[in-house]
C-alpha cells in the first residue's frame, strides 16, 4: 500500500499536498485579508481530525493535522509575498 491510499483509508490525501491545494483554494476567496485566511487553518485541521478520527486513524491525526497546518501557512505565506514583490508563487 502506497502512502497516498494509506491515507485514503482515512478519508484524506497527503497532508503537504492537501495543506498546500487547501490554501490555494482559499487564497483571495471573498477578499478575505489574511489574518482571518490564517485562523481558518486550525478550523480546517480540526474538521480534518475529526473526519480522521471517525474513520479510525485517530493515533495519527496529531502528526497529520500538524503536517497539514505547517504546508497551509507555509503556502499561504508563499502566495501573500508574491503578490506584494509581484512574483510567482
Amino acid at each position: 500500500m502506497t502512502p497516498d491510499e494509506a491515507w485514503t483509508v482515512f478519508g484524506v490525501s497527503d497532508p503537504i499536498k492537501h495543506g498546500k491545494a487547501w490554501a490555494e483554494s482559499v487564497w483571495g476567496v471573498d477578499g478575505l485579508p489574511m489574518s482571518l485566511v490564517v485562523q481558518l487553518v486550525p478550523q480546517e485541521a480540526d474538521a480534518l481530525g475529526k473526519t480522521m478520527t471517525k474513520r479510525g486513524g485517530a493515533p495519527l491525526v496529531e502528526h497529520y493535522c500538524s503536517a497539514f497546518t505547517i504546508s497551509a501557512k507555509a503556502r499561504l505565506f508563499d502566495l501573500y509575498m508574491s503578490r506584494h514583490h509581484g512574483g510567482c508563487a
